[in-house]
């Protein structure tokens, strides 16, 4: 499995996709999400928003967003990770 590290780094890569979908929307809050990675590839299988951003313009441009990232390749097949993002 990733490393908390591994995650974060991962993350901070995408940061600048995510900041644009506050500018476009100028909605601020958290955005919450699960992302469900591939262990093979690291690519991102899937990202569901919950909380304010559920259904939302915005939640949909954060999704996109984090379809750009790649984490690490693991082991597993896939894992699923909370993450955050504080948009402002």
């Amino acid at each position: 499995v990733l490393s908390v590290g591994e995650i974060r780094r991962t993350m901070d890569a995408v940061r600048g996709q995510v900041r644009a979908c506050y500018l476009q929307f100028q909605i601020p809050g958290t955005a919450e999400m699960e992302i469900d990675i591939g262990g093979l590839d690291g690519n991102v299988l899937g990202v569901k928003v919950v909380g304010k951003f559920e259904d939302t313009p915005t939640g949909d441009c954060v999704i996109s967003a984090l379809g750009a990232a790649r984490f690490p390749n693991f082991r597993a097949t896939s894992m699923k990770v909370p993450y955050n993002f504080y948009l402002q």
